[in-house]
């Protein structure tokens, strides 16, 4: 049940897709993944991130800031473990990138759990910005300066 309702579903659809592409690990497939889907989550999820953002000492008074350094923060601790920490650096090539949103979006138990509004762009988002390993505040810094 929890599963089901946390949220978490959409880093081993996207991480099953990762893994036929790359052939690595479920362990690392997931790691790469996990920020941006964090990410994605930072809205619908909340309350709870908030939470896991104070389990690895995030304490910024403001919550959305607290939750948004969530991400950051697990990206890191990704390439600490020496885990690249976008796609593109873990053998992900740009032209089977709609490829693996097709084949993250097939595992539809996951797919159809996920807490946003619109999957599929969702998914796509996280895809993409996973591959040019952008989490969305650094998008949108990007989009301002542009």
């Amino acid at each position: 049940m929890s599963y089901g309702s946390a949220g978490l579903n959409a880093v081993h659809g996207i991480a099953y897709g990762v893994a036929a592409l790359t052939h690595q690990s479920h362990g690392a497939t997931n790691a790469v993944v996990l920020p941006y889907v964090i990410d994605a989550l930072r809205e619908s999820r909340h309350a709870e991130l908030l939470e896991v953002a104070r389990m690895f000492g995030i304490q910024t008074a403001d919550e959305v800031q607290a939750v948004r350094a969530l991400p950051h923060q697990l990206r890191e601790l990704v390439g600490k473990l020496g885990i690249p920490t976008d796609l593109n650096a873990f053998g992900v090539t740009r032209t089977s990138l709609q490829e693996l949103l097709t084949d993250s979006l097939g595992v539809t138990r996951l797919a159809k759990a996920f807490p946003v509004g619109n999957i599929e762009d969702s998914y796509a988002d996280i895809i993409n910005n996973a591959w040019h390993n952008r989490l969305q505040d650094e998008t949108t810094a990007r989009l301002a300066a542009d």
